[in-house]
């Protein structure tokens, strides 16, 4: 902050100043000194522009830096791409809450669009100049500002520029999706300070995350929008700068992109040795099994496994066993998405954090991970398992020291020793945790009359209807039902379609329903969708579950205000241990790491980057290895 200083002058009784020598030599004295403070406040309010942007400490990669460590910079340009989708769409247009966007909107995005700066896969923390030719951020964290790149353009030649960028500001804060508003709304005003230059101001100069958030920003074309509806959805190919565009469009079924030849930005360091098959299939399917059939045909070059069944035993198949299909299982740091039938807690009967809990303790989640997931999935006791921000052990002292001031808010067990879910012997007979679960209940006022779980005051019966989005979630939740049977409870089962799952979601419309949690290396703002208390009431957000809970709230704010790595992982460990322990959903394990089933006709660099494994950004069509596949293929 930038002091005032005051100058005093000897005043005569009449009020005039003396102009002696004296005093003339204090007021240039006291100009002097102002300068200088002027000039120290100024430069503490300004940093030097940078290639890249840094929550916490240096940035990894050096200014003249030629490419990322994964990549491989003379990977072959060609070939072509087919991946699944599921489901369905009727939008090309991810950024408003209307319509169903594509599946896997991440990708499509990603590749149609330049953001103002590229994540590096090796240094969650960071990011680095894309659009953004240099990066600048007050030292008091109060503003931060882009420097577009003077070469950036879009497909139709029309240049990238601040206009653009403060039309994407003030759109999606005012129509886009509610996750995109809840972080832009956070920034207090967006300046033009120049023809390619934009400034935003940001409302919390504590806010590390907004900065980062901010760099990720996709820019949209002012000149293509202000012709058309932003808040309809559409299916025409939108004007992008990325270095792919969508070339064509079959409604609900397939979206084919197309490398841009001409890509303004092929050569920068962010992109060197990444983009390199010449097209892209997306083919949507509303079936698993037909996906798995389309892919052993060769109608599909490659999927990522998530049905363990079909990894342990759906590809065995002659093509395998030849080596012209390959099963690969790449593992990483990154924190496993962690899969769970939730609780609806906004309904009465899962608000008791006991009756929750003894729900959890009625499922036998070992004898699923060896019978029906063959070993694929384990029992995941944080929701960052597999990463250095999951909870371990008792919790430490700094720790303690975020959680004390709510420890009457807490079960005293949080304080003493590590979260483990229940665990079983796996051979199918929970008999000691069913005989805990129903301790619980009782506990929290149930009673079994004639074979029925009842609520003790008012007589009626305790019943669960469980919502799934897939049929090959049956078998699992069946084996959950009969458990729950045995406690008296009586349980009913529904798959609906993908858009009857959204609707009802949307309208928090279920009881209880699979959900996920994607947890990040660097968490952040996305942690309020999924557990604050004010998303709980808001839909279109992931809070499915409906926590409301200040003491998550609390730990959520210390985690976004982290100013370093050590910070951020004492946060998130005290986080998770308060998410564990209530017991907000039914935890279905997550896989060892990511399981790849792809034709044997890729190469990709030998190192894999530490927290994501690379494809299909740093993947390329190998002429031999395709050869030789496609001979087999009979093609």
């Amino acid at each position: 902050m930038v002091r005032s200083c005051h100058l005093s002058f000897d005043r005569g009784p009449m009020g005039d100043t003396y102009h002696s020598s004296r005093t003339r030599r204090r007021v240039r004295a006291a100009l002097t000194m102002c300068g200088v403070c002027l000039l120290t406040c100024t430069s503490s309010l300004s940093a030097q522009p940078r290639h890249g942007i840094s929550a916490f400490g240096e940035l990894h990669y050096p200014p003249d830096f030629r490419h990322f460590d994964y990549v491989n910079p003379d990977a072959p340009k060609g070939g072509e791409l087919r991946l699944p989708g599921f489901g369905t769409f009727d939008s090309l247009h991810p950024f408003i809450r209307k319509g169903r966007a594509a599946e896997g909107a991440d990708l499509y995005r990603n590749y149609i669009y330049d953001r103002l700066t590229a994540r590096a896969k090796d240094d969650p923390s960071a990011r680095y100049g894309l659009l953004a030719e240099t990066i600048e951020r007050a030292k008091d964290g109060s503003w931060v500002e882009f420097v577009l790149r003077k070469e950036a353009r879009w497909h139709d030649g029309n240049p990238v520029t601040a206009d653009d960028l403060l039309f994407t500001f003030n759109t999606l804060r005012t129509k886009g999706t509610p996750l995109l508003k809840m972080y832009l709304m956070r920034v207090a005003k967006a300046e033009k300070r120049g023809p390619r230059t934009v400034r935003f101001l940001l409302r919390n100069p504590r806010d590390i995350r907004l900065p980062l958030s901010l760099a990720d920003l996709m820019v949209l074309p002012k000149h293509y929008w202000e012709k058309r509806d932003f808040e309809r959805t559409t299916l025409e190919p939108p004007l992008t700068s990325g270095p792919y565009r969508v070339s064509s469009v079959e409604p609900g079924r397939k979206v084919v992109f197309e490398r841009v030849k001409n890509y303004w930005g092929e050569h920068l360091p962010v992109n060197v040795g990444r983009h390199n098959f010449d097209t892209i299939v997306r083919d949507f399917f509303q079936d698993n099994d037909v996906r798995l059939e389309a892919l052993k045909a060769g109608e599909l070059d490659f999927a990522l496994e998530t049905v363990s069944k079909t990894w342990a035993s759906g590809y065995d198949f002659p093509a395998r066993k030849q080596g012209h299909f390959v099963l690969e299982t790449i593992k990483t740091e990154a924190p496993a998405t962690m899969r769970l039938l939730l609780f609806n807690t906004r309904l009465p009967k899962f608000r008791d954090r006991r009756v929750r809990k003894a729900l959890v303790y009625a499922f036998d989640r070992e004898w699923k991970n060896r019978v029906q997931t063959h070993g694929v999935y384990v029992s995941s006791d944080s929701h960052f398992a597999r990463s250095e921000l999951a909870q371990r052990g008792a919790p430490s002292a700094t720790e303690r020291s975020l959680l004390e001031p709510f420890r009457d808010q807490l079960p005293k067990e949080l304080f003493e020793r590590e979260f483990k879910i229940p665990r079983t012997s796996g051979k199918g007979r929970n008999r000691d945790n069913l005989r805990v679960a129903m301790r619980l209940l009782r506990e929290a006022g149930y009673r079994v009359r004639e074979g029925q779980l009842v609520d003790g005051k008012t007589g009626k019966p305790f019943t669960i209807d469980i919502m799934l989005d897939a049929a090959t979630r049956t078998r699992m939740t069946l084996l959950y039902a009969n458990a729950l049977e045995r406690l008296g409870i009586q349980v009913t089962m529904r798959v609906v379609d993908t858009s009857q799952l959204f609707n009802r979601r949307r309208s928090f419309d279920f009881e209880m329903l699979y959900g996920y949690f994607r947890g990040r290396t660097m968490p952040g703002t996305e942690l309020r969708s999924y557990f604050n208390s004010k998303a709980a009431d808001s839909p279109n957000t992931l809070n499915y579950a409906g926590v409301k809970n200040p003491v998550v709230d609390a730990m959520i704010e210390r985690v976004i205000a982290s100013r370093s790595h050590t910070e951020l992982v004492t946060a998130s460990r005290a986080l998770d241990r308060v998410l564990l322990w209530g017991y907000y959903g039914i935890d279905l394990g997550h896989t060892k790491g990511w399981n790849y089933a792809y034709w044997n006709r890729f190469g990709h660099p030998p190192k894999h980057p530490r927290f994501e494994p690379g494809f299909p950004h740093a993947w390329w069509i190998d002429p031999a290895k395709d050869a030789r596949t496609r001979e087999a293929m009979g093609r």
